[in-house]
């Protein structure tokens, strides 16, 4: 049978074609290829405050405190051995006094975590706190020979009058201390913290004490003391951020330190053989600081 011409060349084309669509299936694909897959990148944001690093401050406030003047002994106000009477139950001068402050300021805080930070601050204050305070007593004493004799002839005996009086003077100028820190974060730009620490207090302090009777004696004692002392304060603080270097600062602190000294005799015009007794005097300062300022840190 004769196969028609068309179906044979049909074949020879599809015979040829074959391979040639074979190996274009091999061939790479023209599209474009896929883009790359976009990367964010992601950058931390930095707090606009935060309590670390060194820092200084510049405080001023009011100082609401008290000074006590204590003196102990014997014959503070009666010089001689035959006194009659003594002075009420009174051995110590209390006042309170006001006066503005001024405050330097230097420290460092290292953040413990995102809220708790803790560091170390270093003061100077400058004030001016002053008491001076006196007190007289008019007494009377027995001389026990001069008794006999009046008494002997019948004469009324009155006991002989005297006069004494003790005055203080206690002041102080400057206050130097070394707190620690310790505090939290509760948002940003706020912080809230506790401190405490050693201080060193100007305390400058004078006693005197003196009688007399005419005809009969005179004498006082005296002492005195200027160095500083130590003691300690606390107390406690906010610091609010209006910039990212710069805040507002508030702070309560409470400072107290006390010394004694000696106030020992000065002279004494005595008929008896008794001196008057030396004592100790103790003077001690406690102030209340209220105080305002500026914080910058570097």
């Amino acid at each position: 049978m004769k196969i028609p011409r068309r179906i044979t060349r049909a074949f020879v084309c599809i015979s040829v074609l074959s391979p040639v669509m074979a190996r274009g299936a091999d061939l790479p694909s023209r599209l474009p290829p896929p883009p790359p897959p976009v990367l964010e990148l992601v950058v931390p944001v930095e707090k606009a405050w935060a309590p670390s690093g060194f820092f200084a401050s510049v405080f001023a406030g009011a100082g609401f405190n008290g000074l006590d003047d204590r003196f102990v002994g014997k014959n503070v106000y009666c010089l001689d051995q035959y006194c009659d009477s003594q002075p009420p139950s009174y051995d110590h001068f209390k006042v309170s006094t006001k006066t503005l402050s001024a405050t330097l300021e230097a420290g460092f805080d290292v953040q413990v975590d995102s809220s708790i930070f803790a560091g170390v601050a270093l003061d100077a204050s400058f004030y001016d706190h002053q008491s001076q305070n006196a007190y007289v007593y008019n007494g009377a004493f027995t001389d026990p020979g001069v008794k006999a004799a009046q008494i002997a002839v019948q004469i009324p005996y009155v006991p002989q009058p005297y006069r004494s009086a003790v005055s203080t003077s206690l002041t102080s100028n400057w206050l130097v201390s070394a707190r620690a820190r310790l505090g939290f974060s509760p948002v940003d730009d706020l912080d809230l913290y506790v401190t405490g620490g050693p201080a060193l207090v100007d305390v400058s302090a004078t006693t005197t004490a003196s009688a007399s009777s005419v005809g009969y004696y005179s004498g006082a004692l005296s002492g005195s003391s200027k160095t500083p002392v130590f003691g300690y304060v606390y107390g406690v603080g906010i610091d609010y951020a209006f910039a990212k270097r710069w805040s507002f600062a508030l702070e309560y602190l409470r400072a107290t330190a006390s010394k004694s000294y000696a106030v020992t005799k000065q002279y004494c015009n005595c008929m008896s053989p008794t001196d008057p007794a030396p004592f100790s005097a103790n003077a001690k300062v406690s102030f209340n600081f209220l105080r305002a300022g500026i914080r910058y840190r570097f």
